[in-house]
């Protein structure tokens, strides 16, 4: 799934710009109970467009292990249909 970051002041988020597209994951309900999380995350899957994000994915063993706070990003089609509402006002 692609997601538009929305935030970049909150943990992983830093490493990415506000408008850029990534591709992410949602974590699995397993995965959620077995790191006994509260708070929803994705996992960036590619960030090959932004040089900060390949950093940081360039100093992981396994770059799949990139969280980021799901509230601080939305999917593709969500910033699609509030650039077309914005538009239609």
């Amino acid at each position: 799934m692609k997601i538009v970051c929305i935030d970049n002041t909150i943990g992983n988020s830093k490493h990415f710009e506000i408008g850029q597209i990534v591709e992410a994951s949602e974590l699995t309900l397993e995965e959620k109970r077995k790191y006994r999380t509260k708070i929803d995350y994705y996992y960036i899957i590619d960030a090959k467009y932004s040089k900060k994000a390949e950093l940081l994915f360039n100093h992981l063993q396994f770059p799949e292990q990139v969280w980021c706070e799901k509230k601080c990003f939305i999917t593709l089609e969500e910033c699609r249909e509030t650039k077309l509402n914005k538009l239609l006002i």
